[in-house]
């Protein structure tokens, strides 16, 4: 439901109204739909979604405060420690929508179970700043569609009479009728502030079970 109303400026509107209203907790807007909503070039839309969800844009000194901060709290030892369960949960709620790990997700992204996760400073840097290094497989393109709906996502397929595109939510089959506007975006499907809306438990929680080498269950 709020995949959808981030469809369309109107309905985009309403929802970052409805944070601002606490009828919706900011923890259901998830990074990559914040950034979608960007999309529309709304600066009313944009203040909006700053004071009710958070800033998007980051700059390169920013990202690197993000990751030192981030750093920081992972080897921190004054606190509780990382519940692998809840990590499991967490990923479950954000990463495992487009990614892989131990078979189990979407493959959307690349399969995390092979790679170097281990290295808290490759994962980090991942996390933080996808887009620094990115296959071009893994390049979104947008379309704007006659209606006003924007589709943010990996092109799968295109053909004279449509074009399917997979987002995070589901594969969107666009006849080429309807295409009013259309573009590849120069960053990743990962969204930079991913870890925004968790808490410092549930990040450290997240990083640890990303970290570890065992699938753990569920809470």
């Amino acid at each position: 439901a709020v995949a959808t109303l981030a469809g369309r400026a109107t309905t985009a509107k309403a929802l970052l109204q409805a944070m601002a209203d606490e009828k919706i907790p900011p923890v259901d807007l998830t990074a990559d739909l914040a950034r979608q909503i960007l999309y529309f070039d709304d600066p009313q839309l944009q203040k909006l979604l700053e004071q009710n969800w958070g800033q998007v844009r980051e700059t390169a000194a920013d990202k690197a405060e993000v990751m030192e901060s981030i750093r920081h709290l992972v080897q921190r030892s004054d606190l509780p420690r990382p519940d692998l369960r809840l990590g499991r949960a967490m990923f479950a709620k954000t990463c495992q929508r487009c990614h892989v790990l131990y078979g189990q997700g979407e493959r959307l992204g690349p399969d995390l179970t092979g790679s170097n996760r281990a290295n808290l400073d490759y994962l980090l840097e991942n996390i933080v700043d996808p887009s620094a290094v990115m296959a071009h497989e893994y390049r979104q393109s947008i379309f704007m569609t006659e209606d006003g709906q924007v589709v943010t996502g990996i092109l799968r397929n295109e053909t004279d009479k449509a074009v399917s595109v997979q987002t995070a939510e589901a594969l969107v089959v666009i006849p080429q009728a309807e295409i009013a506007e259309r573009r590849t975006s120069q960053l990743s499907m990962m969204p930079d502030n991913q870890l925004q809306q968790f808490t410092e438990h549930e990040i450290r929680s997240l990083i640890a079970y990303l970290r570890g080498k065992n699938q753990v269950e569920l809470p």
